[in-house]
């Protein structure tokens, strides 16, 4: 087996999930391959940071040189994301059954320590949850507790070239849960709306990207272009929209690794709180492939 040197992040910036990094995929691996990451995100204004990392193998689907298969793909694994507030270990699969279309089903389960964050509920579905609100709550004492939760999505990603332009479409259903009382709500950090103790929060994200240097797939690239995300909850009615500029640089390293660092300034376009407000976030990941050879 080839040489595996450790994936370790060794910058800590603001972030945030950031599908078009993501989407862009590693640099092209023709062969069957196993696949590790390490990246940092957050964001300022409702302000966030943590780690996602996952161990996963990847399997070509067709040797075929036709536009639409040469890039189809499948990828199932282990991945674990980390915050102040919770540890979230889920198992995953993604597939490419021909090149614009890619699909994927998540889950995944939250422990929440209690610690520096804990689970918070709030009584009824429409609870004042304001900035304000949320920082006097963090001064009350036995309003949190230690707690478990989970969440299950299914995704679907329409990815489009044309020359150097990119135009990335994603749909994501997450189901999410955890153990409070019928009736009252809480706050996933991952997605840091209000749900109802079981709830389906839809999410759509389109990106309009330039690519100044290099090709998606490329060992290096640098990219521009526009974002826009929306989210709603189906049983506590909230809403948020994001619109801002994004950009995104990937170089090669030593090993077959390579760094993608990509981030978003934006403003919320709707929020139950943050409408006009500015949104900021960020994401480092550092990648390396290898083979059983």
């Amino acid at each position: 087996m080839k040489h595996f040197t450790t994936v370790l992040a060794v910058l800590l910036i603001w972030a945030v999930d950031l599908s078009p990094a993501e989407a862009m995929g590693p640099a092209e691996t023709k062969a069957a391959h196993w696949r590790a990451e390490m990246a940092l995100r957050g964001r300022i204004n409702r302000t966030g940071v943590g780690t996602k990392s996952s161990l996963s193998y990847r399997v070509p689907l067709s040797a075929s040189r036709h536009i639409l298969l040469s890039g189809a793909q499948a990828e199932s694994g282990l991945e674990l994301a980390l915050s102040p507030a919770s540890v979230e270990p889920a198992l995953f699969f993604r597939m490419i059954p021909v090149s614009p279309l890619l699909l994927g089903v998540s889950a995944q389960h939250i422990r929440w320590y209690g610690t520096f964050g804990n689970l918070s509920h709030y009584p009824g579905l429409q609870p004042d949850w304001s900035p304000a609100r949320l920082r006097e709550r963090g001064w009350e004492r036995n309003v949190g507790q230690t707690g478990s939760g989970y969440r299950l999505t299914a995704q679907a990603m329409l990815r489009l070239k044309v020359g150097p332009v990119v135009g990335l479409f994603d749909t994501l259903y997450k189901w999410v849960g955890a153990k409070v009382p019928p009736g009252t709500s809480f706050i996933p950090a991952a997605e840091n709306l209000l749900v109802a103790h079981r709830d389906l929060i839809v999410t759509h994200k389109a990106d309009m990207l330039y690519f100044l240097a290099g090709q998606p797939s490329g060992k290096r690239f640098f990219m521009a272009g526009l974002h826009w995300e929306g989210h709603r909850t189906r049983d506590t009615q909230v809403e948020r929209q994001i619109l801002g500029g994004i950009a995104g640089w990937r170089t090669p390293g030593p090993d077959d690794w390579s760094m993608t660092l990509a981030g978003i300034v934006g403003a919320y376009t709707v929020d139950p709180y943050l409408e006009g407000q500015l949104y900021v976030g960020a994401s480092l990941a550092l990648e390396q492939t290898w083979t059983d050879d």
